[in-house]
């Protein structure tokens, strides 16, 4: 599971459409592979790193001043065992990739339309 990255097992994991349903609804609804605590631990195991750069990313572009006043702020969270601490760091992870995936495919299907309108 370790080889490569938490984003690029999520790319070969996911469909387009799983991608844009974690985008839009999250993992609290049940995603495979990301539904028991044996698989987020598990994934939390293999991508720690780069789960925690993530974390420190989204910590400054929301303006707090570290991870922990970031998961501070998400009141509802569980995250009284390490099981579910780990769970909610690698949801996290996951919708924030899904979101910049979906942004870029957005992205890069408007830069194909202006070159497709151009040339006709």
């Amino acid at each position: 599971m370790s080889n490569g990255t938490f984003r690029s097992w999520m790319e070969t994991q996911y469909s387009p459409e799983t991608m844009n349903d974690i985008y839009h609804h999250g993992c609290g609804g049940g995603v495979s592979g990301l539904i028991y605590y044996s698989e987020t631990t598990a994934l939390y195991a293999a991508y720690q790193e780069e789960i925690w750069e993530i974390l420190q990313e989204s910590a400054e572009e929301f303006g707090y001043d570290n991870v922990i006043e970031l998961l501070a702020s998400h009141s509802k969270a569980d995250l009284s065992t390490p099981a579910t601490f780990a769970n909610h760091l690698v949801w996290f992870a996951a919708e924030t990739i899904a979101s910049q995936w979906i942004q870029q495919h957005e992205q890069d299907e408007d830069e194909n339309e202006k070159v497709f309108s151009f040339k006709h």
